[in-house]
Parts: structure tokens; C-alpha cells; sequence
């Protein structure tokens, strides 16, 4: 059911909500000639400008992992897919060409970990080939997080994913502002925890233009591709416990 979202929501933040549906739909627009966006595939018509806003039940963090990903097509080199299928759904293989590259995208992919056998639901997920995920062709992770406060359990526990899929980056994105402890602790295991942007300065030029949205979510997806903080961690770690067995 789609419906406009009024300023009498329930929803504690309307404004951001439409903001980030309208940079959804902006993106969307924007990738139709090559690659149509629907919302499932009981709703019919793919994404356009002219969709309306969606129903207030969507949870939060999947508008931000909806616009992460058509974000990271529309910034795409070449999108080699004619369609997302399910936006707030499972999707994958989405290919598309990055750096030169083939990758595929996938999203909530259910994934067995590579040492523990654990299964894990990532969010968002750039693989290197369009086989079943694996921790050979997982390059990174994309997670959405909409509570207001992550702490060190939630911040090890997202390490503890990343590590078990052998990823080279691992952003997450928090609705709320976290704190700066929680930042330097996820920082400190290569984890890139990145605020939304609307409880921050910024908030006035994300919600200006739907563009403003989706430049600052590309910028910050690419940024922590190209740091690949999480692995260089790993392999710093590695060379300190190596050091400590000599």
C-alpha cells in the first residue's frame, strides 16, 4: 500500500523519511534507461519521479539500505542488470561494472560465516562473481542501523560478521548520530560507522535536494571501498600477534 506520509506520522521524523524515498526515487528515475527499480513484484509499475511516498510501516533501515543500493548503480560504470526486482526485499545477483570490474550486488543474501558456519543476514552485499556468496567473493558489506544507541556488543558483533565472511570493508550506516566512542571503537576494528547525516549540520542540504542525499551516501559508499579499512585491520593484527609469537 502506498500512501503520503503526513506531517502527524508516527513516524519521529517525517521530514527525513520523504527525504530519503525522494532521493530513492530520484536515483531510480535516473537508472530507468538502463535498469528499472520496483518495489516488488505484486506492485507492477517500476519506481519513477511521480511514486508516491511510502506507506509509514517500511522500516527506516530498509529506505537507507534501498537507497544505498540504488545508489551504488546508479554510480556504477555500467549496470549490466535490467532490474531490481524487490527493493525492499531479497535481490541478487545485480551485476554491474565498478573500477573496470564485474561485481554483483545482493541483498538480505542468507550467508553461512567461513570459519564458525554461523548463518548471517548482511544487508547489503558487493560480491566479486555472480555465484552463490561466498567468503572467496564477498568484497564488502553494507549494513543499516536505526537505533539510537549501538553500543560495544552490537559494534563487535558486526566485526564478528565481517571477519567471518573475510570482507575487505564494512560500512554502517546509523540513522541517529552515534556517539564518538562508539565511532573510535568501531573505527579501531575497521568497522566504518558512518551517521545518516540528518542530526548533523548537514541536515538542511540533504533534505534540500534528493541529489544532496544521494552524493552524500556515494561518497561515503566509495570512500569506504577505497580505505578498505577492515582489512587492512585484520592485517595489522595479524602482524602484532604474529610479532608477540616470535
Amino acid at each position: 500500500m502506498l500512501i503520503d506520509i503526513r506531517a502527524d506520522s508516527k513516524e519521529p521524523d517525517p521530514e527525513a523519511r520523504a527525504a530519503i524515498w525522494r532521493a530513492i526515487c530520484h536515483a531510480a528515475n535516473m537508472l530507468a534507461g538502463q535498469c528499472k527499480v520496483y518495489i516488488s513484484r505484486e506492485h507492477g509499475e517500476h519506481i519513477s519521479s511521480n511514486t508516491p511516498l511510502l506507506d509509514a510501516k517500511i522500516e527506516i533501515w530498509k529506505l537507507v539500505e534501498a537507497l544505498s543500493l540504488v545508489t551504488i548503480l546508479l554510480k556504477a560504470d555500467q549496470v549490466k542488470c535490467s532490474e531490481v526486482p524487490n527493493l525492499f526485499g531479497q535481490n541478487g545477483p545485480l551485476a554491474f561494472v565498478e573500477d573496470g570490474q564485474d561485481r554483483c550486488l545482493w541483498t538480505q543474501p542468507k550467508l553461512e560465516g567461513d570459519i564458525s558456519k554461523f548463518i548471517g543476514i548482511p544487508d547489503l552485499i558487493v560480491a566479486s562473481s555472480p555465484g552463490k556468496p561466498t567468503a572467496r567473493t564477498i568484497l564488502r558489506i553494507i549494513e543499516c542501523k536505526h537505533r539510537k544507541h549501538l553500543g560495544a556488543r552490537d559494534i563487535r558483533a558486526e566485526f564478528g560478521k565481517g571477519y567471518d565472511l573475510r570482507v575487505a570493508s564494512y560500512l554502517i550506516w546509523s540513522y541517529y548520530k552515534p556517539s564518538p566512542r562508539a565511532i573510535a571503537g568501531a573505527r579501531g576494528l575497521g568497522l566504518d560507522l558512518v551517521e545518516l547525516g540528518f542530526e548533523s549540520s548537514q541536515r538542511p542540504n540533504l533534505i534540500s535536494k534528493p541529489e544532496n542525499l544521494i552524493e552524500h551516501v556515494a561518497k561515503t559508499i566509495e570512500a569506504s571501498k577505497r580505505e578498505r579499512r577492515f582489512a587492512l585491520a585484520l592485517i595489522e593484527s595479524g602482524r602484532e600477534i604474529g610479532i608477540k609469537l616470535r
